[in-house]
């Protein structure tokens, strides 16, 4: 099974995870970052990020910057074209003006994220409204 596979398998495991921000622990807690995170500790993948970037998924709703998210991903994810995108690629979404979300791709045209106004990690259609909040794709660095 392939990180990819891994990843997306664990994901499925997050949800009704309460949403809470800054935080990073299935079934107890998780934002849309700390999903991410946690999901990938989860797999063994302790050491995916800097520890400047576990900083930043501590403290990211603090007024933090679409570069500084943007940022945030071309360190630690490759960049790919939407066309590309397959199941358990990263989606980065806006709401305004900043990027303000993350959310991973699944299977039959659907996403997990961490809804805050559902309180709780969801599956949902990647419908045509979420397709227009997408900003970029990420995949996960496997090497």
């Amino acid at each position: 099974m392939t990180i990819q596979e891994q990843f997306v398998n664990e994901l499925t495991e997050w949800v009704g995870t309460p949403h809470h921000s800054n935080e990073n622990k299935k079934q107890i807690g998780c934002d849309c970052v700390g999903m991410i995170v946690g999901a990938l500790r989860e797999i063994g993948l302790h050491d995916y990020f800097s520890i400047d970037d576990v900083i930043l998924t501590r403290t990211y709703k603090a007024g933090i910057t679409s570069s500084v998210v943007l940022g945030f991903m071309g360190r630690n994810f490759d960049r790919i074209a939407p066309t590309d995108a397959i199941t358990g690629d990263l989606l980065i979404l806006k709401y305004s003006e900043r990027v303000q979300h993350i959310a991973v791709l699944m299977k039959g045209n659907t996403l997990i994220h961490s809804c805050d106004r559902l309180k709780k990690v969801v599956i949902e259609k990647y419908s045509k409204g979420w397709r227009t909040r997408t900003v970029g794709v990420y995949r996960l660095r496997t090497n």
